[in-house]
């Protein structure tokens, strides 16, 4: 397996037919995007019986990103998950008559960004025609909770540590492949050290107990077409005691513009 993943990755170093200056987003350099997703939330190290997941479709409706594959250039992306996926949710219960009870909970666990949103800056240490190579920052912020479930009761009680609304700042990569000239394969990930913005609503809160760190990533395919797909995972790194950790994973398939 190492021998054949050696093989393709030489072979799509050395494709000179193939650049990544080829693709149509590269010419401006700005991708303003539009992605449906499906969402799946998992509780992790918890009692599956206090466990109540949520999975479901929602609408992104807004990300930016600036793509440059010049050898020290300039790129980055911003993604707003919870400002433009609770938008859409109105928007979807206003066509189909809702009455827009904001205040129903049906999760007993959140992972999410809450106003500021997710955002890489980096630079192009290494760029060839195929492959590149951008190093730099993250930042933002996260939203963390975890309300164990009472199926006999159908209610959610009291919240603890790590729960909360953190500011995140941390390092980020960007990687590019240019496959076979018909796909950019492009990763981007972060790790991100945290400080507490506020507690969640009526929680349990201990000033002692180590702040989360979260890893972010995001994988997408794209074209020259302006419709591509990708794959998020956002995971939470609990560094205390208490049982709980939570993921993130959306599906999506999204048009640039």
């Amino acid at each position: 397996m190492k021998q054949i993943t050696t093989l393709l990755f030489i072979f799509i170093l050395s494709n000179g037919y193939a650049q990544l200056s080829n693709y149509n987003y590269a010419d401006d350099g700005k991708m303003v995007k539009f992605e449906p997703r499906y969402i799946s939330v998992k509780t992790l190290e918890a009692d599956p019986d206090s466990v109540k997941n949520p999975n479901g479709f929602t609408i992104r409706l807004f990300s930016l990103d600036k793509v440059n594959f010049d050898q020290g250039g300039y790129q980055y992306s911003h993604r707003f998950a919870f400002i433009t996926e609770s938008l859409s949710g109105f928007l979807i219960d206003m066509i189909n008559g809702g009455n827009f009870e904001t205040g129903f909970k049906n999760s007993s666990t959140s992972l999410s960004d809450f106003i500021i949103g997710w955002h890489n800056h980096v630079v192009n240490v290494v760029s060839l025609d195929n492959f590149n190579v951008a190093i730099g920052g993250h930042w933002g912020d996260y939203f963390l909770a975890f309300e164990p479930y009472s199926e006999s009761s159908n209610t959610f009680e009291v919240v603890n540590e790590p729960a909360g609304w953190y500011g995140a700042l941390g390092p980020a990569i960007m990687l590019d492949f240019n496959v076979f000239n018909v796909v950019n394969l492009h990763f981007e990930g972060s790790y991100a050290f945290t400080a507490k913005f506020m507690d969640a609503t009526d929680m349990n809160f201990d000033r002692e107990y180590p702040k989360p760190h979260f890893i972010n990533l995001n994988l997408q395919l794209r074209t020259n077409s302006p419709i591509y797909a990708g794959f998020e995972q956002i995971r939470s790194v609990n560094r205390g005691d208490h049982p709980f950790n939570a993921t993130r994973s959306d599906i999506f398939i999204g048009i640039w513009l």
